[in-house]
């Protein structure tokens, strides 16, 4: 597996639009204290760039993640932007990274910041041909924690996955959601981590909530704190459509009999 950190003169794929309340009638209008005209487009070398994920950090900081590159190749990228929207340039030393975690389509799809600044991504990594869910842990310069899995990546190798959203628990523990399997052929995924990035397996099955008889996928995740998880996506019917999935575990990652139908609302 190849981890890099790149810094290039100009990083990510964003389209960053920043709104302001207009004044007398309610509506909004593009912020002209925020580069100007509200808008700001920054490149990433020649491939296709898209940002997938955004926060803001309590010193107005923006940190913007996704991915740059053709299908078949692409990295993981994370800028970072001062609040008048120019690049903060002490962000990994030029403004943002890029981050190959295995050897083929590599992206981001959430992320979350931490009590200590550092930056928690989500997303996957391919190795031969296989997406993996992964998780990328920066420092708050920019730079991998090397604390964090192995030097900075973790990948959840235990099944063919994507994960699509994140969340932080206060006990340090961290919830992906997202799905297993390829192509139609899929199951909605929920895993819980240890700070250190290992799979917590006192959580649900061996750390990992992931029934093979509910064929969809998970798109987003809340932590209603003390009382469990909830995720929202997909399933699909017998006639192969797509319907509202809901699904609610409690903190130790078993379905909340009190919701739906055993946890499950579809």
């Amino acid at each position: 597996m190849i981890k890099s950190e790149y810094a290039h003169t100009l990083c990510l794929m964003a389209l960053v639009l920043m709104l302001t309340p207009a004044p007398g009638n309610g509506g909004i209008s593009p912020d002209p204290e925020f580069d100007q005209d509200g808008l700001i487009i920054t490149k990433v070398g020649a491939g296709r760039d898209e940002a997938r994920a955004i926060a803001v950090q309590d010193d107005g900081k923006i940190v913007v993640a996704g991915q740059s590159g053709e299908p078949d190749s692409s990295v993981m990228a994370v800028l970072r932007y001062l609040p008048d929207g120019s690049l903060d340039r002490e962000f990994n030393f030029n403004a943002g990274a890029l981050i190959g975690a295995g050897f083929g389509s590599d992206g981001i799809r959430a992320l979350q910041l931490d009590s200590d600044g550092g930056i928690l991504l989500g997303g996957y990594a391919t190795e031969n041909g296989t997406r993996f869910g992964a998780l990328v842990k920066l420092l708050s310069d920019g730079r991998l924690d090397y604390q964090f899995g192995d030097q900075g990546i973790v990948l959840f190798k235990e099944k063919e996955s994507d994960f699509s959203d994140i969340q932080l628990v206060p006990d340090g523990t961290i919830i992906a959601a997202g799905t297993s399997g390829f192509g139609m052929e899929v199951n909605p995924l929920i895993v819980r981590f240890d700070g250190a990035g290992n799979v917590d397996q006192t959580f649900a099955e061996e750390g990992i909530w992931g029934p093979s008889d509910l064929n969809g996928e998970l798109y987003g995740l809340a932590n209603q704190e003390q009382s469990g998880f909830v995720g929202g996506g997909y399933m699909y019917d017998d006639q192969g459509r797509k319907q509202l999935l809901l699904v609610r575990l409690t903190v130790a990652g078993s379905p909340d009999p009190s919701f739906g139908g055993q946890g499950v609302l579809k």
